[in-house]
């Protein structure tokens, strides 16, 4: 044996040692090695990231990175006519029998791909209408439908990784995501400066498409010319729940986002995206991590009540020390981003305040999305309650405080989700003790 096998095997009798004394169940060290390997991958590759919207605000301004931020929030509306059931399916790849995985892996990877190239042909086919209706530009339109497509492609790819617990892939290929996406903006700097908003798309949505291919790459042993039908009754159990959250959740923060543009300066809406690029950057990392390590080990129906207990019991904690942490990462992105962009303290509170109740709801949501197709479809309601929260505010709060308002609208729509989904929770854990016999 050689001697990094050696030092391998010495760290995880070392890790098994500790868990014995620790009295960790099977689901903490499901949860705690699929962090260990995922956090380092992921965390190197949104901080690079990070850095690349860092650069883009400072390359573009205020006025194009608005743009950018534009662009995104209607990627996210037709994401809800693309996204289907497919993300939440490709997580419970793990409940399936080993045997049966490639057969849906399969199906899921070839009506992926049908389904994005019809979707594609339809939105740009009614361009000129949906600009209109939404009011934006042909370019914003025309690359926030590429984008979109390209990004459902990558997650549902990168989701068959996690489903099937093959983390280490899954954080190399997010790097190289990441190292694609920064070099590609340099380059349309060094090339053809000042930058527009569509240098920072072009490279986002390649960037994408190259992530899809590499995770089919790594899924190669599971690809196979078959298909599998009950993937496909899956599919489709799933889409009714994951399209009311998704399009509550989604369509809320892209109303957010209209919203700034119909009442405010362009410059404002400037503003409003690098501190929400800012602050949500580092939520998105966290909370990937948790809905990637967390939703294949909830998919197992015995495994639930332990995860609840866990996040019922750490849940306050981590928000109290989720908030500081976003604040001063979001403060430290903005200063980065240049003196175009101020530094205003009560606009953070609030944004970090909102991001800390995203993240916090991250965990009720993934444990009964990953449970079964009813529970899903409890936790969709949570995003209609919070979207209704959000848009009442939105519609007094924005043109009244500004970006104060857009942000308290967005605190107030993730709260609401997580105070829905907790409710569920707790009704899951009395179901469960109900059912258990007495001594």
């Amino acid at each position: 044996m050689s001697i990094a096998a050696l030092q391998k095997e010495k760290w995880k009798e070392l890790y098994r040692g500790l868990a014995g004394r620790l009295n960790w169940g099977t689901n903490t060290r499901l949860f705690l090695a699929g962090l260990l390997t995922l956090t380092p991958f992921m965390a190197l590759s949104r901080l690079i990231a990070m850095s690349t919207h860092i650069l883009a605000g400072r390359w573009m301004g205020p006025d194009q990175y608005g743009l950018v931020g534009l662009t995104i929030a209607a990627s996210k509306i037709w994401l809800l006519f693309i996204s289907l059931g497919f993300l939440t399916v490709a997580y419970r790849i793990a409940a399936l029998a080993p045997e049966k995985r490639p057969a849906a892996i399969s199906t899921i990877v070839l009506s992926l791909v049908l389904w994005v190239g019809i979707s594609l042909s339809v939105l740009l086919a009614f361009h000129t209408p949906l600009a209109r209706i939404f009011k934006v530009s042909p370019a914003v339109y025309f690359w926030s439908v590429l984008y979109a497509c390209s990004q459902i492609s990558y997650s549902v790819s990168g989701n068959l990784l996690l489903g099937l617990q093959k983390f280490k892939a899954r954080g190399m290929i997010e790097l190289c995501y990441a190292l694609l996406v920064l070099s590609a903006l340099g380059l349309s700097f060094y090339l053809k400066p000042p930058l527009d908003f569509t240098a920072l798309l072009r490279a986002m949505s390649f960037g994408c498409a190259l992530g899809f291919f590499l995770c089919l790459y790594a899924l190669k042993e599971f690809l196979k010319p078959v298909f599998y039908f009950p993937a496909i009754k899956d599919i489709l159990a799933y889409t009714g729940p994951y399209l009311m959250s998704w399009g509550s959740m989604v369509g809320a923060e892209s109303l957010v986002s209209l919203m700034v543009s119909w009442n405010l300066t362009p410059r404002d809406l400037g503003y409003f995206s690098a501190y929400q690029t800012a602050v949500f950057r580092p939520v998105l990392v966290a909370a990937t991590i948790v809905g990637a390590v967390l939703g294949p080990i909830s998919s197992v129906p015995e495994k639930q009540e332990g995860s609840w207990r866990k996040f019922f019991r750490h849940g306050p904690l981590i928000f109290l020390l989720a908030f500081p942490l976003f604040f001063l990462a979001g403060s430290a992105m903005v200063k980065l981003m240049g003196q175009k962009y101020p530094l205003n303290l009560s606009w953070m509170a609030f944004f970090a305040a909102a991001a800390a109740f995203l993240f916090l709801s991250a965990f009720p949501a993934t444990i009964l999305n990953s449970r079964d197709s009813k529970s899903a479809w409890k936790a969709s309601f949570s995003a209609v309650f919070g979207a209704f929260l959000c848009a009442a505010i939105g519609f007094w709060a924005i043109p009244k405080w500004g970006i104060i308002g857009a942000a308290l609208s967005l605190a107030f729509l993730y709260a609401g989700s997580l105070a829905w989904n907790c409710g569920c929770g707790y009704l899951q854990l009395g179901e469960n003790l109900n059912r258990a016999p007495n001594p």
